[in-house]
């Protein structure tokens, strides 16, 4: 039987594109290809790195048969993008493709598709999302991710199940993001796992269906974003830090600030931070908050923000990159501080509802920095 298959370039540039995303450098050449596996009038498409395998189905025509082989991924890709719009024709050989459309034709070297190697997820827990409460906790977690690979944990988002409840957490040493929501589905025992930002990040740049179907094994995880898209992912092997017992929930000194206002003058101020550090100082008191920023050739900048705060002045130092980071995941107008003193974490919410509530806020870490 001849192993001929005719897909639509858009379609097939589509596929390449999305399960691209998982390709890296990798010490296994064959990861360097796209996995093909046709099954009768579809082709699954796969690509990956080890650490994230990313899958999609496309329509085909041709004749039924099945068979899968790996395929040089840039080559492909590079050629298919400058392809009009038009059916393009696979001829499968013994270690080759003969790929033909219009009057333009190349023959590229293909691999059995058996050398690919996949993830296997056995015995996972199934459950659903909505892809609105995934993308939310995405974004309010993984801005915080570190980038130290000395400490595994902190480069990933941790994610917790406990009863309905969901929750997503990322941090560094200066910076701490978690959200909070209920979901549909309650499990039996309390589950957590930590998925890398590599990861994180692909999932947010995908198209999903409303609800996701997640299924959870003991080394990896796989993401149903729709019916014909599949994420699969490796979790980190390392155990997180207890973040919610560094949470500094007996700060003191609670205020509103306008977000925008604040938002805005960070952006400009920090423009006269030190280079590399981006630090500026927070000086509150007299129902004010001045930003102020100095470098060491001289130039400074402040501004005055008004607002109302009953308390003893105080200044903190923080990293001014952070706090942008910070204050652009909440959509309110104003944003919830809760402070104690120079020295200790800020907590910054969208409300003041429950002040010893430890989901759905920031934690922003201050500078000491000698006069």
């Amino acid at each position: 039987m001849k192993h001929k298959f005719t897909v639509q370039k858009s379609i097939l540039l589509d596929a390449l594109t999305i399960t691209g995303k998982g390709i890296s450098n990798s010490i296994l050449p064959i990861l360097q290809s796209y996995l093909f596996k046709v099954e009768d009038d579809y082709i699954f498409i796969t690509a990956g790195n080890m650490e994230v395998f990313l899958t999609t189905k496309v329509d085909i025509s041709g004749n039924k048969f099945s068979r899968s082989f790996a395929i040089p991924a840039k080559r492909l890709l590079d050629w298919v993008k400058e392809l009009p719009e038009q059916g393009i024709e696979f001829n499968l050989q013994d270690n080759l493709a003969v790929i033909t459309t219009g009057n333009a034709k190349c023959t590229i070297p293909i691999e059995d598709g058996n050398n690919f190697p996949l993830i296997d997820i056995t015995d996972p827990t199934v459950l659903e999302i909505s892809s609105e409460s995934l993308m939310l906790g995405i974004d309010r977690s993984l801005f915080a991710c570190s980038l130290d690979v000395l400490r595994p944990s902190l480069t990933g988002v941790l994610i917790e199940f406990e009863n309905r409840e969901i929750s997503f957490t990322g941090c560094d040493t200066h910076v701490l993001g978690t959200y909070s929501q209920m979901i549909e589905t309650k499990l039996e025992d309390r589950m957590s796992f930590i998925i890398p930002n590599k990861v994180m990040t692909i999932l947010r740049s995908l198209t999903c269906a409303e609800n996701l179907k997640i299924c959870i094994g003991k080394r990896s995880i796989q993401f149903e974003t729709d019916e014909k898209t599949v994420v699969q992912s490796m979790l980190i092997d390392d155990s997180y830090p207890d973040w919610r017992g560094i949470l500094p929930l007996k700060n003191d000194r609670h205020f509103f600030i306008q977000k925008d206002l604040l938002y805005g003058s960070v952006k400009r101020v920090r423009q006269f931070s030190n280079f590399g550090t981006s630090l500026i100082d927070l000086e509150i008191g007299d129902n004010k908050c001045k930003v102020s920023a100095k470098n060491e050739i001289g130039e400074n900048a402040d501004e005055d923000i008004l607002l109302d705060y009953p308390y003893e002045p105080l200044k903190i130092c923080v990293n001014g990159n952070k706090l942008i980071s910070c204050l652009s995941k909440y959509g309110t107008e104003l944003v919830h501080f809760s402070i104690k003193d120079g020295k200790h974490g800020i907590i910054i919410r969208e409300d003041n509802e429950n002040l010893t509530d430890k989901s759905n806020l920031m934690l922003l870490m201050p500078f000491y920095v000698p006069e």
